[in-house]
C-alpha cells in the first residue's frame, strides 16, 4: 500500500503558520517590556528630581585657578606699592600702613574689592597678630599670607564647593 502524497501535501497546508500574523504570547511579552521600560524611567525621573542635572566640576576648578592668579597679583601689586620708598628704619609698623592704604586703594565706590576674597587679607591685616607674619631686617622684607579662594555661589549650578588654602611668601630685598 501506497502513501497518499496528496493528504499529505494537505496537512502541511493545514499545518503552517500565517507568516503576517504574530502570536499572543510574544505580542503580550513586547507590551510588558515597553511598559516596565516607560514606569521605569518616569520612577527614576520623577525620583530624582529630572534628568537636568550637571555638574561643574571642571569650571569650579578653573574659576578658583583664575582667581587665585588674580589675587596674586593684586596682593604683589599692593605690596611693591608699599615698600616702594620703604627703609628698614621706617619700621614694620610704617610697611602695614602703608600696605592698608594700598589695598584699601583698590576698592571701588561702593567699598567692594575688585575680588571678594580680599576681603579675607584686609581681615588678616587687622588681626593683632599681623606684625608676626611680617619678617622685616636691614636685607629684605618678607610678608606671609595666608590665602583662602573659593569658588562663587556653588549653590545656582550643580557643581562642586571647591576651596584651595595656601600660603604665600611676598618677599623684598634691599638693595
Amino acid at each position: 500500500m501506497g502513501m497518499n502524497w496528496n493528504k499529505k501535501r494537505n496537512w502541511n497546508k493545514k499545518a503552517s503558520w500565517n507568516k503576517k500574523a504574530v502570536s499572543l504570547s510574544i505580542l503580550i511579552l513586547i507590551l510588558a517590556c515597553v511598559s516596565l521600560s516607560l514606569w521605569s524611567l518616569v520612577y527614576f525621573g520623577v525620583k530624582e528630581g529630572g534628568f537636568r542635572a550637571r555638574i561643574y566640576i571642571h569650571t569650579d576648578v578653573d574659576e578658583v585657578y583664575v582667581k587665585e592668579v588674580l589675587i596674586d597679583f593684586y596682593i604683589q601689586d599692593v605690596f611693591d606699592k608699599a615698600v616702594e620708598d620703604l627703609k628698614f628704619e621706617n619700621g614694620k609698623e610704617i610697611f602695614i600702613k602703608k600696605f592698608k592704604e594700598k589695598l584699601n586703594e583698590l576698592k571701588d565706590k561702593k567699598g567692594k574689592y575688585p575680588i571678594d576674597d580680599l576681603k579675607k587679607i584686609e581681615e588678616q591685616i587687622n588681626q593683632e597678630d599681623f606684625e608676626s607674619k611680617i619678617d622685616f631686617n636691614e636685607e629684605k622684607l618678607v610678608l606671609s599670607l595666608d590665602i583662602v579662594v573659593k569658588n562663587d555661589n556653588p549653590d545656582e549650578r550643580v557643581g562642586a564647593e571647591v576651596t584651595y588654602s595656601y600660603k604665600k611668601d611676598f618677599e623684598k630685598v634691599f638693595k
